[in-house]
């Protein structure tokens, strides 16, 4: 196996688990909104997290949006906060374009459909950070591990 071809697994698996672990944070909310509010049946929840899970097998696209950022973002090589804006506009811009799309799928009214991405969007505003942060623990930890 050569060496870019390591490079791309180990990619892969971090920016996989970083993302798992931001959705196990910032998706609680979400999914109870759905349940409790938008009053979601059981089929329907269970399509949109089916839709949703989708994500994960697009997660290293998450992880290069985001490295792109960080990169045509300034400030972002001299300041952890920047870095971290960088982060979670990634986060955001990935997660919600799916959600959205998830959430019309299972049948989700526009109305609903608004206050489920607002709710996302807080999530990936306030939490947004951790992704970046676990993004980079997942990246040194396999980078040590191959």
């Amino acid at each position: 196996m050569n060496a870019v071809s390591r490079r791309a697994k180990k990619y892969l698996a971090a920016d996989t688990l970083a993302l798992l672990f931001f959705e196990v944070a910032a998706g609680l909310f979400v999914f109870l909104y759905e349940w409790l509010v938008v009053g979601f049946n059981n089929d329907q929840l269970l399509l949109v997290r089916i839709l949703f899970l989708t994500k994960f097998l697009g997660a290293r696209l998450c992880g290069m949006l985001t490295d792109w950022l960080r990169r045509v973002i300034p400030g972002t090589s001299k300041s952890i906060a920047m870095k971290r804006v960088a982060d979670t506009v990634a986060v955001l811009i990935y997660q919600d374009t799916l959600y959205a799309l998830s959430a019309t799928i299972a049948g989700m009214s526009w109305e609903h459909l608004r206050v489920s991405l607002l709710i996302c969007s807080f999530g990936a505003v306030s939490l947004g950070w951790l992704y970046g942060r676990t993004l980079d623990r997942q990246r040194a930890k396999f980078e040590k591990k191959i």
